[in-house]
């Protein structure tokens, strides 16, 4: 695969929206039946579970290595579901690659 191609696979998939949080607060203090739940807030809940599987592009420049690609992940699992005392896991991956030939995998 050459280097164009590695790039626009790259930007196909690190395509996203970004949507502000919605306040809350006031759905709140509503009784359960009568908070309705509006169709951004759908599109919402269906983007974070979509983020929680798709990782994040990384967009960076310097000297030694000139434009670099690339794309991070992190995620916390808690191992036990029952377990409320520890802390979650914590998984992480990163991907780059460079116009000068660099790449790295951590």
């Amino acid at each position: 695969m050459n280097k164009r191609n590695i790039i626009l696979c790259f930007l196909i998939l690190s395509t996203g929206f970004v949507f502000a949080q919605t306040d809350s607060a006031s759905q709140k203090d509503k009784p359960a039946d009568t908070a309705k739940v509006s169709g951004f807030d759908k599109f919402n809940k269906k983007m974070e579970k979509l983020f929680k599987v798709i990782p994040v592009p990384i967009i960076s420049y310097s000297s030694e290595a000139g434009n670099t690609l690339g794309l991070a992940k992190f995620n916390l699992i808690n191992l036990s579901k029952k377990d409320t005392i520890s802390k979650p896991s914590k998984i992480s991956a990163v991907f780059t690659f460079s116009d000068k030939g660099r790449v790295m995998l951590l």
